[in-house]
């Protein structure tokens, strides 16, 4: 029996990240200054004045979730695969955006303490480094390369060989 056309292609693969880290990922800048503020009503309940280095603590303390919220916008939550069309999508943290790419669009695929795909256009993050579907997936698209951090906080040597065997 010969199958529909549609029915021959090969699934996409999907990766995504968990409901509780996608929620914390977008709300943890707001969590930061809740946290903040909650510091500084203390300080000026208990003290009753702010000085020169309660002042510079603030500011420092303040530009710490601002960083966080724009580092935030380039790590994707989701990334689906179709290899019979050779094409990936990325969906964004924050930005809900749906960023798509062909296989040749990709300079650089990196695993250093985060997967970094590097695109003409942008740089896009994603945390996850114990899948080895994913880094098998990704390493067939193309070869990646591991920075200094994966012994740290990427997979273990014996994960990275059998990537890289495949």
């Amino acid at each position: 029996m010969n199958l529909p056309e549609t029915d021959k292609r090969e699934p996409p693969c999907v990766f995504s990240l968990s409901p509780t880290q996608i929620l914390i990922a977008n709300h943890l800048d707001k969590i930061v200054w809740c946290g903040i503020a909650f510091i500084i009503i203390f300080v000026v309940m208990k003290i009753g004045h702010f000085s020169l280095y309660g002042l510079l603590s603030l500011i420092f303390l303040c530009s710490v979730p601002l960083l966080f919220a724009k580092l935030q916008k380039k790590f994707a939550y989701r990334i689906v695969i179709y290899f019979t069309s050779r094409l990936i999508q990325f969906n964004m943290l924050r930005t809900y955006e749906i960023i798509s790419a062909g296989f040749n669009d990709i300079k650089d695929l990196s695993v250093n303490g985060c997967i970094i795909v590097d695109l003409e256009s942008k740089k896009i993050l994603y945390n996850d480094l114990q899948n080895k579907e994913l880094l098998s997936c990704l390493n067939r698209i193309k070869e990646i390369r591991w920075g200094t951090l994966c012994t740290i906080w990427g997979p273990d040597k014996t994960v990275r060989d059998y990537i890289k065997g495949n």
